[in-house]
């Protein structure tokens, strides 16, 4: 079973992986975080059986309640918690088995045993087609807290050095990314790079005049700049789609 840790403690996670994940030889760490949204961003584009998971996390943005309610329906978890408050609500999703800490070795094999019977080889099957499935949007940091975007939603994305602007249909989020970074967690079918400072979606174009190019939002046509570096493949890409 491939699996991840979720603690905003550094030595919770480091006792979870190496006295007692490292000695399970079917389980198979793929990721320690101590920060939800980074566990969040990493889990867009990968897929795993088990998350040891945290509930009270006070050095991070957001709790293990609210960090299950953002993942995926069907995704398992072992929560590790010294707070046993919250073992009735956490049932309300996938969760296998529930570690309070401190736990012995013993105590936690017999959880990672219990998590083995839900994970058949159909179902990790289906899980390894539904990774090849492209993404449909990405989470992004702003305003303190992870939005989930919608590749659908954006019409264009304009960058001022580490930080970038995606606007939408109807508004707007602000985030502190590069546009190289967001560009290559873009589906290049669907957006392409048409200025050193702007991305454009290609479903969001309404009209190619010169050194310009009119995107469609719902207060209007936005005009975008069209550098003579970026023309040719824009041209191309436009072609494509006729």
């Amino acid at each position: 079973m491939t699996c991840l840790v979720l603690d905003d403690e550094e030595l919770a996670v480091n006792f979870l992986v190496d006295r007692n994940i490292k000695k399970v030889p079917y389980l198979t760490l793929v990721g320690a975080f101590t920060d939800p949204q980074e566990a969040l961003l990493f889990l867009q584009t990968t897929t795993v059986d088990l998350i040891f998971l945290d509930i009270e996390m006070p050095n991070a943005n957001i709790d293990g309640i609210d960090f299950m309610k953002l993942m995926k329906a069907d995704q398992r978890y072992i929560l590790v918690t010294a707070h046993p408050e919250y073992a009735l609500e956490s049932y309300e999703y996938n969760v296998v088995d529930y570690l309070r800490k401190p736990f012995s070795f013993e105590r936690f094999a017999k959880a990672v045993q219990k998590a083995q019977h839900f994970v058949t080889p159909d179902e990790v099957s289906s899980k390894s087609v539904d990774a090849t499935k492209p993404k449909d949007s990405l989470f992004l940091k702003s305003d303190k807290k992870l939005q989930r975007v919608s590749f659908d939603s954006i019409c264009y994305i304009e960058a001022d050095r580490n930080y970038a602007t995606i606007f939408r249909d109807a508004d707007q989020i602000a985030t502190k990314i590069t546009l190289n970074k967001l560009e290559k967690d873009l589906p290049a079918s669907q957006f392409i790079r048409v200025h050193k400072s702007h991305i454009v979606s290609l479903d969001k174009i309404a009209f190619v005049e010169k050194d310009q190019i009119g995107i469609t939002r719902t207060e209007g046509t936005v005009t975008i700049p069209l550098s003579i570096q970026h023309k040719k493949t824009f041209l191309q890409a436009i072609d494509k789609r006729s």
